[in-house]
């Protein structure tokens, strides 16, 4: 499981959350889950209970998306309370994406604070039956 990063500390943004680069790949045809723990710039996890979120995966940052997901569709609120997320990309969903390579980014919204959890390169691969 890949580790939260102190990369914004870097950047000069101490009062910036935490943000992750991660690079994942997707299979066409077969189920993609990924729960992720949102956390301020400190490193504490966030109360997401009512946040709304998004996850989006195109071509290119500024293009269309080719899937999109939110809360309630395929974003769960899995445990509130302690900052966990959870993104499903159902068997259907992956298999109606063309192979090759994307990008894709995670922004969380609640109290009126907008979060980017997560972000990163993906690679859509053909599954092999």
């Amino acid at each position: 499981m890949p580790t939260w990063s102190s990369r914004n500390k870097e950047r000069g943004g101490a009062t910036r959350p935490f943000t992750m680069r991660e690079n994942i790949e997707i299979v066409q045809g077969v189920t993609y889950s990924r729960t992720v723990t949102v956390r301020d710039s400190a490193g504490t996890k966030i109360n997401v209970t009512g946040a709304t979120a998004t996850w989006k995966l195109a071509k290119e940052a500024d293009a269309t998306a080719d899937l999109s997901l939110s809360v309630g569709s395929g974003i769960t609120l899995t445990t509130p309370a302690q900052g966990l997320i959870t993104i499903a990309v159902t068997a259907a969903q992956a298999d109606a994406l063309a192979a090759g390579t994307y990008v894709h980014e995670c922004k969380l919204t609640v109290g009126g604070v907008t979060y980017r959890p997560f972000w990163g390169d993906t690679i859509v691969t053909e599954d092999i039956d």
